[in-house]
């Protein structure tokens, strides 16, 4: 069970020019927004910007967290640097 106070979102907006727009013309809704979520037990840490908003974004990050978390208890591990065995990589 995911808890919100264990998950850690950023919100990554992508670098935009001003000249790939028109004048006067604002950003919003435009560009698709990165998500990325960190569960903070576990070390996991999922992204998703396949859509523009942030809310669908959550979500489908949301369910990567959850498939790590199910992953990792079914190897019977905690944190996930039990999977690197503790050498060190990530």
């Amino acid at each position: 069970m995911l808890r919100e106070e264990d998950i850690e979102f950023r919100r990554v907006y992508p670098q935009t020019r001003s000249e790939e727009r028109p004048s006067g013309m604002q950003p919003v809704g435009l560009y698709p927004s990165l998500v990325i979520a960190k569960h903070l037990p576990t070390g996991l840490v999922a992204e998703c910007g396949a859509e523009r908003s942030f809310l669908k974004n959550k979500v489908v990050t949301l369910e990567m967290l959850r498939a790590g978390i199910a992953a990792l208890e079914e190897l019977g591990l905690k944190n996930i640097s039990e999977l690197n065995d503790g050498k060190g990589y990530s």
